[in-house]
């Protein structure tokens, strides 16, 4: 899934503040940012770290560092070093961490770890590579934006494209918790969110696009404000484990 940076910024923005909290994010730890999507959480962490602490930002693919066609990859790491952190973009499979047995103090992941091919081992994989582990994930539904434009998209064509269906139950590996997590997306207008929303690759049957976006914007009108913003609550669920014993 791509996010837009607008997108990132309404939502994924105030879950990376409660996940750096959450999951106990000192100055000098070694991090490793599983599936960091649009970078929001790697660079709320790069701020925390600082000149002593190390951050691998890793995405979905194959076992080799993002080089060759990867230019947003390359912008994300000089940005997070401009934050004077050690810090490394790169890619793996989910099912397959290319790092040793807590090679990392923590390992956190922001709304991606459901949204990847077998999200369960990829809890799994984290659990194994760091001391302590923690992840933002979807509730029972996508973020609130998401479903709402699931039931648009449903309502207009019978049927949703897969990634906007991307919340299957994840079964916890041993140790795991998840409790639940509350927040607000904000955008400026409908119009910002729609904007933000044709980011994902959308393709709709001929015709029905103008229907889908008309009949979203009837669904959003319970959460707009009288000055056209939107505030729309997002449930999520905060999923970690408890600090290894044997650092």
């Amino acid at each position: 899934m791509t996010w837009s940076r607008i997108y990132a910024a309404a939502l994924l923005g105030p879950l990376a503040e409660q996940l750096v909290d959450a999951a106990g994010i000192l100055p000098g730890m070694r991090v490793l940012d599983v599936f960091g999507g649009a970078g929001v959480l790697s660079r709320r962490l790069a701020t925390v770290l600082g000149p002593n602490g190390s951050l691998v930002a890793l995405e979905e693919g194959s076992a080799e560092p993002l080089n060759g066609g990867g230019d947003a990859a390359r912008m994300l790491e000089d940005e997070l070093r401009s934050a004077r952190v050690r810090a490394q973009v790169t890619s793996a499979p989910s099912h397959q961490l290319p790092f040793g047995d807590g090679e990392f103090d923590v390992a956190v992941s922001l709304l991606r770890v459901t949204a990847v091919v077998g999200g369960t081992p990829a809890l799994a994989e984290m659990q194994r590579v760091a001391h302590q582990a923690a992840a933002i994930v979807a509730g029972e539904r996508c973020p609130a934006p998401e479903d709402l434009l699931a039931r648009a998209w449903t309502d207009v064509t019978g049927d949703a494209p897969a990634h906007l269906r991307m919340t299957d139950p994840v079964e916890l590996p041993p140790r795991w918790t998840a409790t639940p997590l509350a927040d607000v997306a904000r955008f400026d207008s409908a119009e910002q969110l729609w904007t933000a929303l044709e980011q994902f690759p959308l393709t709709t049957p001929d015709g029905a696009s103008a229907t889908v976006r008309r009949r979203f914007s009837t669904l959003l009108a319970p959460f707009e404000g009288a000055d056209g913003t939107l505030r729309i609550p997002v449930e999520m669920r905060l999923l970690r484990t408890p600090p290894s014993s044997n650092r």
